[in-house]
């Protein structure tokens, strides 16, 4: 087989065909193909991560800045402290509200909602129960963080005794320039407040 000293022969079924000899450089190409390749994939998979780890560290002190805001103390909230005052056919309803975040708001209007009905309102003003009328009570109350405000709300009872009426009350204020309003538990019922020849319970 002096014709075949350049590579090997195979025969299949009486056909002869020639084998190419063997090329070291042909393995070495796909090694290197094989490394350049696996650089590459580190390379993509390093950036990526990199740049996924900066994201992270970009909005993470946002993210809890928002989250510990959302899960802290109220903005503008009942301090449970109420008082009430008959006067005359009326009964006077007074709370206390505080700013309870960090920075400064300023308390605006108030809605009075009676989910039960039996009142009528006939007027509302700032400060506590019994003090006379000045006409400061319209104007809106300016709140620093941790500074409390009293308003009240004067409402007719069109029943005999208020006892099972709840009142509640939307206040609306101005914080940072954004306008908010928060809805107030008031008075769950009347059942705790004196009217006369009414029972307290």
């Amino acid at each position: 087989m002096s014709g075949d000293q350049d590579g090997d022969v195979l025969e299949l079924g009486g056909s002869r065909r020639r084998l190419l000899p063997w090329r070291p450089v042909g393995r070495w190409l796909a090694a290197l193909l094989a490394v350049a390749a696996l650089i590459i994939g580190l390379v993509a998979g390093y950036l990526g991560g990199d740049q996924h780890g900066r994201a992270a560290a970009a909005v993470g002190p946002a993210a809890s800045a928002a989250a510990s805001a959302s899960v802290g103390g109220y903005t503008l909230g009942q301090s449970g402290n109420q008082c009430s005052l008959q006067l005359g056919s009326g009964l006077q309803l007074g709370v206390q509200v505080t700013n309870g975040s960090s920075a400064p708001l300023t308390v605006g209007d108030i809605r009075t909602i009676l989910p039960m009905g039996g009142l009528t309102v006939t007027g509302q003003r700032w400060g506590p129960c019994g003090e006379l009328a000045t006409s400061s009570d319209e104007a809106d109350r300016y709140l620093p963080p941790g500074a409390s405000t009293w308003f009240t709300v004067t409402v007719t009872v069109r029943a005999r005794c208020p006892g099972p009426l709840p009142v509640q009350f939307m206040i609306g204020y101005d914080q940072n320039g954004k306008l908010e309003a928060v809805q107030l538990p008031g008075f769950a019922d009347l059942g705790q407040v004196p009217y006369r020849n009414c029972p307290i319970h």
